[in-house]
């Protein structure tokens, strides 16, 4: 959306993969960087620093707008502002967003700003106690802005108390300032943000909370009107409603079912470019193990691969006799809210999606990107699924879970693994049914009917989990699932998990892994990281016919001394000593027991990139 007043700007590009066509604020006097802590208001410095020209500055972003059409009463107005489902084609026009709307109104006023949130409406005494109460804010960071202005700023300390006192907040950071009012705005704001990137300690913080700088803004930003009123009364100033849009990235596009005379094996994977080579290996081995008398239909939920890489792809097929295409669905900008932790990527959120994605097709079979396929995939597609929606393999791996009582992450409560999934999950004593969603047979028909996609992203978007959308998809279709043969996600376990399997479960792995169909290198036992796998010369054999071989064998061998066996951007490589205190923390981490190793291994991972 733009006009001649309104300008796109895409914020943190600089830490951002994926560079949209609009302005970037990494250009210039920046701190683009810094967006993972600042949110928004790497923008505002941007246009601080960069825009010379405009006569009005301000910021609406991301799915929040102001309402410009103020005298017309929306049904939809809520406590937080108007909600609308999507943008339309006259978003623009319905809410004042336009060259002549916009002028009119900033003719009158020396600012707009949100309407004020009256925090006692939602069982708050003061913007203090909201930011107290808020599970992701940590009041010692609010006092530190206290402390900061103080210093700064000494005299302005009473419109910190008066916020901080008082019930209204000004939201969002979003305005719209004259000239000199921004220019004092800013210059006034970035010294106080600077000493609290400074000082903020975020270490323990979960990845919302670390965006602490730009929460705080909100409360400055309400300080900074306060003092305005008082000092200047003369300004004028007008709160507009905030419009919220649900959703702002555009719907995905689907491909229709191939027309074609031969049964037809519909598979599904999803990746970004860091498991591209991962993707060419495993679409290899499934078409190299495909029956020549069927059509293979091969869908990749696309994280961001470009042109050229999907072009690679989708020769495969020409290597081999059988029949089959290679089409694409852009997932790029779904999902970007939520966050990931460990070594999980936001592609796997993309199987959610599928009822509404595939609307053309019955059912499709979903394999993980860190697999490698040993049989013809259409013999696990004619599956009967006997009523179910899915169906997938019981999880081996939170079976020695539960019997360790391997803890949650932090933000789930850190309960123990039977009571994660007893009471988190909420499968009370069906626990033992907890399913691994690397291969899942979607009956999508089903699917839609019982309109679990919605549920789904929408309880993803809510909530931590622990193994993320596997835990989602547990919770949501308990006794809705087809449990098959573990030889359709064969999981790899040291002696050290096998001693926790009672007898039934340690036969079912004994078998599963005598003879895999699909092999699944999950966790830690992945060959591209380290060689613990026994079945991985099978990756191999099939990396070895895609165009990425060499660079991901190089990688291989630069990180075969990793500190934790992953990859870190602070590890030694051949071209690096390694440090004494990385050959003592590496010694320690080998004697550690392979059980414990996985145990910590998401703490390892960021210790290990951390270093120094």
């Amino acid at each position: 959306m733009s006009n001649t007043i309104l300008t796109p700007i895409q914020v943190g590009r600089a830490v951002n993969n994926n560079r949209l066509n609009m302005l970037g604020d990494d250009t210039g006097d920046n701190i683009s960087s810094k967006n993972p802590s600042f949110c928004e208001l790497t923008g505002t410095y941007w246009a601080w620093k960069n825009d010379l020209k405009s006569d009005y500055l301000g910021f609406m972003h991301y799915r929040r707008f102001l309402d410009f059409n103020s005298d017309i009463d929306r049904s939809t107005d809520t406590f937080h502002g108007v909600i609308v489902e999507n943008f339309d084609g006259d978003f623009l026009d319905d809410f004042g967003l336009t060259e002549k709307r916009i002028q009119e109104t900033l003719s009158e006023y020396d600012g707009v700003i949100s309407k004020g949130i009256n925090l006692n409406e939602v069982g708050h005494r003061s913007v203090e106690e909201q930011y107290r109460a808020s599970p992701h804010h940590h009041i010692k960071d609010f006092r530190l802005a206290e402390q900061i202005i103080s210093e700064l700023y000494p005299s302005d300390k009473i419109f910190f108390k008066r916020m901080a006192k008082g019930s209204t907040l000004y939201p969002c950071n979003i305005f719209v300032f004259n000239r000199a009012l921004f220019l004092e705005y800013c210059e006034w704001l970035f010294p106080i943000l600077k000493a609290l990137d400074d000082r903020i300690d975020t270490a323990g913080y979960s990845p919302q909370a670390k965006r602490a700088v730009g929460f705080l803004a909100e409360r400055l930003f309400t300080v900074f009107f306060l003092k305005k009123k008082a000092q200047q009364p003369e300004l004028r100033f007008k709160e507009l409603r905030l419009v919220i849009v649900k959703e702002t990235a555009p719907d995905p596009v689907g491909p229709r079912r191939p027309i074609t005379d031969l049964p037809v094996t519909s598979v599904v994977a999803s990746s970004d470019k860091a498991y591209l080579p991962h993707l060419a290996a495993l679409i290899h081995s499934v078409f190299d193990n495909a029956h020549e008398k069927s059509f293979l239909d091969f869908i990749v939920l696309d994280g961001g691969l470009s042109a050229d890489e999907r072009r690679l792809l989708s020769n495969i097929p020409s290597s081999y006799e059988q029949e089959g295409r290679i089409t694409f669905i852009d997932m790029s900008r779904q999902f970007l809210a939520v966050n990931t932790h460990s070594y999980f990527t936001r592609s796997t959120f993309y199987r959610l999606m599928l009822p509404d994605l595939l609307d053309d097709y019955d059912r499709v079979l979903f394999i993980d990107t860190d697999m490698i396929v040993l049989a013809d995939l259409a013999d696990i597609y004619k599956t009967d699924l006997q009523g179910k929606s899915i169906a997938a393999v019981q999880d081996l791996v939170m079976r020695t879970f539960t019997a360790r009582g391997i803890p949650s992450i932090a933000e789930s409560g850190g309960k123990v693994a039977s009571i994660y999934l007893y009471e988190y999950l909420g499968m009370g004593s069906s626990y033992d049914d907890y399913f691994q969603a690397g291969t899942i047979l979607f009956d999508l028909k089903s699917m839609r009917s019982k309109n679990y996609s919605s549920s789904l992203k929408q309880d993803l978007a809510d909530n931590r989990y622990w193994f993320l959308d596997q835990d989602v998809l547990n919770k949501h279709l308990l006794d809705d699932v087809l449990f098959i043969d573990n030889k359709w996600n064969s999981l790899y376990l040291d002696d050290d998990s096998l001693q926790y399997l009672k007898a039934d479960e340690l036969k079912t792995y004994e078998e599963s892994i005598k003879s895999p169909y699909i092999i699944h290198f999950a966790g830690q036992f992945k060959p591209w990281i380290n060689d613990s796998h026994p079945f991985g010369h099978h990756y191999w054999y099939y990396l070895r016919r895609t165009h990425w071989y060499e660079p991901v064998l190089k990688k291989y061998i630069s990180n075969s001394a990793s500190l934790f066996g992953v990859p870190s951007s602070e590890e030694p490589t051949l071209n690096r000593k390694p440090s004494l205190r990385w050959r003592i923390l590496r010694r320690g981490w080998l004697m550690l027991p392979s059980s414990m190793q996985r145990t910590i291994l998401p703490f390892a991972t960021r210790v290990s990139q951390a270093i120094r």
